[in-house]
């Protein structure tokens, strides 16, 4: 019984891959049930991030992007992906999740205590200035 469980499990898991600012990536493992909250988590924990509070995931199709809701499937929306890749022109780039600083807020001083908000901060500034 439990291997049968196991190579259920094992079998409905799948990769995905979380983009930053800074144009790398980091491959995390999920299934069917891991929400767009429980995945950032694991971004924070993976990167060491201490201050987490303002940042979050994001879903980005070429130059449109949104926030995700914490209780979305990032599963579902690759899935959704391969879907739309028939209707996707060559020109277009491929979706990806992303994660960065939601919002900016005057009283962040505790952020620039952590040096990988700091450094994903800067990447993200950096971003903007140079479009």
């Amino acid at each position: 019984f439990f291997f049968a469980y196991s190579r259920e499990v094992l079998m409905s898991r799948q990769v995905v891959r979380v983009h930053f600012i800074d144009k790398s990536c980091k491959a995390f493992s999920i299934d069917q049930s891991t929400t767009a909250a429980t995945l950032r988590d694991m971004v924070v924990d993976r990167i060491g991030l201490k201050e987490d509070a303002c940042f979050a995931l994001f879903e980005k199709k070429d130059e449109w992007e949104r926030c995700l809701e914490p209780d979305e499937k990032p599963a579902d929306l690759q899935l959704q992906w391969e879907k739309e890749k028939a209707e996707r022109k060559k020109s277009e780039s491929e979706p990806l999740f992303v994660f960065k600083k939601k919002i900016f807020l005057k009283d962040d001083d505790r952020e620039m205590e952590d040096p990988i908000a700091k450094d994903l901060i800067f990447k993200q500034v950096l971003l903007l200035f140079s479009l």
